[in-house]
């Protein structure tokens, strides 16, 4: 995995060792939308804030403590019976979201690699890769839905995704392409039936 640079900050951290069971994503909660200036947020101790990773719009991935660390991510936190995250978890920050919404292309390619290297070396299960918001509902909304929507129907199939071989993941969005057809054909030979005009449509 290549990392544009490990950057040296005071983050701060807890005592003990990450058990490393989860991945969560999150995006930086501010706009103001440059890796310098994130970087220099997550140096200030007094903000109680840090993380192991940052992905910034271009796709560069920093990385800043070491994966064994328990950093300040998730806060007040549960998940799958386990309360305060920051212990088992490795955080992913994405810098935030252009103004129109989206996660640029770059950003979540790199996503992916991250998520698929740190899954691959730590064994962690594909089911344990979750959101900020999943892990603390009513209380946090990030990452942006447009990390997936755009491409995929659901955050699962996103998630789906990024374990598939390049030829599996092709393979199967043709078949969603054809089930999609095959479902409108379906219902076109249905209303034209219903109708006795088969002839008025075309399939």
């Amino acid at each position: 995995m290549q990392y544009k640079n490990i950057y040296p900050t005071p983050t701060e951290r807890s005592q003990g060792i990450n058990t490393r069971e989860y991945i969560v994503l999150h995006h930086t909660g501010t706009q103001e939308g440059t890796i310098k200036w994130v970087l220099n947020w997550l140096a200030k101790r007094s903000d109680y804030a840090s993380c192991h990773y940052v992905i910034d719009v271009n796709g560069d991935t920093y990385k800043i403590w070491n994966d064994t660390d328990i950093l300040w991510h998730a806060w007040v936190s549960s998940w799958d019976g386990k309360n305060d995250m920051n212990k088992y978890s490795i955080g992913i920050e994405i810098i935030w979201p252009l103004s129109n919404g989206a996660f640029t292309p770059e950003q979540k390619e790199s996503v992916k690699n991250l998520v698929k290297y740190l899954c691959d070396i730590h064994k962690i299960s594909k089911e344990n890769v979750v959101r900020h918001k999943d892990i603390s509902p009513g209380r946090k909304t990030d990452p942006k839905d447009t990390l997936w929507s755009e491409e995929y129907e659901s955050y699962n199939l996103f998630i789906d995704s990024i374990f598939m071989s390049k030829d599996n993941e092709t393979l199967q969005r043709e078949n969603d392409i054809l089930r999609k057809r095959a479902d409108e054909v379906d219902e076109l030979l249905k209303k034209a039936l219903k109708a006795n005009k088969p002839n008025d449509y075309n399939f």
